[in-house]
Order: C-alpha cells, then sequence, then structure tokens
C-alpha cells in the first residue's frame, strides 16, 4: 500500500529531474535533508528496492499511476539545451 507523501516530501518529488543541489538551492534546505527526504519517498512509494539509477523514474512513475500526482505538476528545470 503507497503511503500519503508530506507536503515537502511532493515538493521534492515533483523536482524530480533536478539534482539534489538545485532542489536544496531551490527549497532553501540543505543537500542532506534533499537526500534524506528522496529516501522516505522511495520507502513510502515501495521503490526501495530498484537500482540507485532507477528509484527516481520508478518513484515518478507510482506517483502518476497512483494519481498522487500529475504530469502538469511536475516542475522541469530551465536548462538551456545544447
Amino acid at each position: 500500500m503507497i503511503q500519503q507523501l508530506t507536503p515537502r516530501e511532493r515538493d521534492i518529488l515533483l523536482r524530480v529531474q533536478f539534482s539534489n543541489k538545485e532542489i536544496a538551492h531551490e527549497l532553501g534546505i540543505s543537500r542532506q535533508t534533499v537526500a534524506n527526504l528522496w529516501t522516505r519517498i522511495y520507502a513510502r512509494l515501495d521503490v526501495d528496492g530498484r537500482p540507485p539509477r532507477m528509484k527516481r523514474l520508478a518513484a515518478i512513475l507510482v506517483a502518476l499511476r497512483t494519481e498522487a500526482v500529475t504530469m502538469s505538476e511536475i516542475i522541469w528545470p530551465k536548462r538551456s539545451l545544447r
């Protein structure tokens, strides 16, 4: 069963394409706090057993599938495409 995300965890998840450093800067929290929040998100969404590089993708897919977030809510970084 998927546990409901806290507002802060949701803030982090919606920035799935950002680095921890970017998330920390944007939200005014430490990188360690961001890392801790990702760990809690993975546990709540039951994606802990996945390979490290797949966890964020799995987390956002589970959140979308369970309607915890919508595609229009996801925040995309403003990076130039060079």
